[in-house]
């Protein structure tokens, strides 16, 4: 199991990154195959509300206008609806999204509710429905939610702007023929890619590490797999990031013709680690 995980790296997503400031320990747990921290029952609601909002979105955009919830925002002067439509079928897909590898086999993946788009420069919208009106504090929940997907975004070669959309839908009232009428509320945050970099990064300095010892509500009783322990004995550099030093020595057991086992065991490392890192410095080519 845990060749296979190092081996093809870690996936990652907002809401994964989400539990790991949540709890460290269910976050290391869950992305080790050890525990998941126990869901309930899921909501329907929000995601029927996503899929209406969407379609919604998707009539305004084939006419080339914004829909009135937004267009009377002074904010969004300039702007329209992106309108790549192969593009935001796989960046809306929650299986998809938009994604980016660092080359070592981790990905960072995450899927928009929208998109705009003003003078080449794209912006994320985001939906969100509440109960009740905002409180102060409320949008800064989805902070770096929205830095991760500009973080994306970036990464896959487009140009954004420094600040997304939240797009908020508060029930206000039910008509006499029973249609649910809802507030709506724009709020422009501001976003930093670097930030979502830093938390990227950091969580996967995390995953490589021990796991974390304070718990939570949640994991308080669950033990840490034993294998993980005994493979740090087997492989004492496993998990372990690579420095300059030790890379050059890869390259060079590599070019001396050194099996991929053979460099495991005189690095102390795991053989699906040995072959990630030859990847990432060019010296092999996927699949090879």
């Amino acid at each position: 199991m845990w060749d296979c995980l190092y081996e093809m790296g870690y996936k990652l997503s907002p809401s994964s990154l989400k539990l790991m400031d949540e709890c460290p320990r269910c976050f290391w747990l869950t992305h080790h195959k050890v525990w998941k921290r126990p869901q309930g029952i899921f909501p329907t609601l929000p995601s029927g509300m996503d899929r209406i909002l969407k379609e919604h979105f998707d009539r305004f955009m084939e006419r080339g206008v914004l829909p009135p919830e937004i267009c009377e925002s002074g904010e969004c002067v300039g702007m329209k609806i992106f309108d790549d439509k192969e593009k935001m079928v796989v960046w809306q897909n929650n299986f998809k999204g938009i994604s980016w590898g660092d080359g070592d086999g981790n990905v960072l993946r995450g899927a928009v509710d929208n998109i705009l788009v003003r003078d080449g420069k794209l912006i994320v919208l985001d939906y969100k429905t509440r109960g009740y009106p905002l409180k102060e504090g409320t949008a800064e929940f989805s902070q770096n939610q929205l830095d991760t997907y500009n973080f994306l975004l970036r990464k896959n070669g487009y140009e954004t702007e420094d600040f997304g959309f939240l797009l908020f839908y508060i029930p206000k009232s039910v008509t006499e023929t029973g249609e649910v009428v809802f507030d709506t509320e724009l709020v422009k945050m501001p976003t930093d890619v670097s930030k979502a970099e830093d938390v990227w990064r950091g969580a996967l300095v995390m995953l490589e590490g021990e796991c974390p010892g304070e718990t939570c509500e949640w994991c308080m009783g669950v033990k840490k797999n034993k294998s993980f322990k005994k493979i740090r004995e087997e492989y004492p550099k496993a998990y372990v990031s690579w420095d300059e030093k030790e890379e050059m020595q890869l390259l060079s057991l590599f070019k001396d013709g050194k099996s991929y086992s053979e460099i495991a065991e005189l690095l102390g490392r795991k053989k699906g680690g040995v072959i990630s890192r030859l990847r990432k410095l060019g010296a092999i080519r996927d699949g090879k």
